[in-house]
C-alpha cells in the first residue's frame, strides 16, 4: 500500500455531519436568511389576505342592503367583530341577511376552492370535484359582481380592476401566504 490506511471491508465510514461544525456553513446561512425573507413575505401575503376578505365581506354586504358607501381606503377590520354582534343579537334584520350572505359566501368560496384541491379517482369523486368547481365559479362570479357593483362610481375598466384585486386578494393570496409561511419555516427549521 501507499502508507494510508483505510478501514477493514464492512466497517461504515462515519459521514461528515454538521454536529462536527461549531457554525453554520455559509449557505445554511443563506438558506436561513431567506426563509426569514419567505417568512416575512407569507405575513405580508396574509395580510394582503385578511385585506381581501374583509373588503370582500363589505362589498358582499353592500350587494344585498344596496348601499354604494362604506369601504374606506383602509380595511375595516371591526368587520371580523361581527360574528359576536349576532351572537349578541346587536343586529337588525337587514343587517342579518347582508352578514350571514357575505359571511357564508367567503365560506363557501374557501370550503369550494379546498374541495377541487381534492384527488379525483373515483367516479362518484370526479363528480364531487366538479360540483366543488362549479359552486366555486359560480361564488366568484357573486362575489366578482358586488365587487364591481360597488365600484360603480369609478369607469368602467377601473370597477374591472377593482373587483380582480378583490379575487386575486382574498382567493390566490391565502394560499400563496401558506406556502411562503410553510417554506420560511422549513428553511429556518428544518435541515
Amino acid at each position: 500500500m501507499n502508507g494510508t490506511r483505510s478501514a477493514p471491508r464492512g466497517t461504515p465510514i462515519p459521514a461528515a455531519s454538521n454536529a462536527t461544525r461549531p457554525f453554520p456553513s455559509p449557505t445554511q446561512k443563506k438558506s436561513r436568511a431567506w426563509g426569514l425573507v419567505y417568512l416575512l413575505g407569507g405575513l405580508a401575503v396574509g395580510f394582503g389576505w385578511l385585506w381581501g376578505n374583509t373588503v370582500q365581506l363589505q362589498t358582499s354586504e353592500a350587494w344585498i342592503l344596496q348601499l354604494s358607501t362604506g369601504i374606506q381606503l383602509a380595511p375595516h377590520f371591526a368587520i371580523l367583530l361581527q360574528v359576536a354582534d349576532f351572537f349578541n343579537g346587536h343586529l337588525s334584520q337587514p343587517q342579518v341577511i347582508a352578514d350571514t350572505w357575505a359571511w357564508g359566501n367567503q365560506f363557501l368560496i374557501l370550503i369550494c376552492s379546498i374541495g377541487v384541491e381534492f384527488p379525483a379517482h373515483s367516479p362518484a369523486t370526479k363528480k364531487r370535484s366538479a360540483w366543488f368547481g362549479w359552486g366555486c365559479a359560480l361564488f366568484i362570479l357573486l362575489n366578482a359582481l358586488a365587487d364591481y357593483s360597488y365600484s360603480a362610481l369609478a369607469g368602467f375598466w377601473e370597477q374591472l380592476a377593482f373587483a380582480g384585486m378583490c379575487l386575486m386578494m382574498s382567493f390566490f393570496f391565502g394560499l400563496l401566504a401558506i406556502h411562503l409561511l410553510i417554506s420560511g419555516l422549513s428553511r429556518l427549521f428544518g435541515r
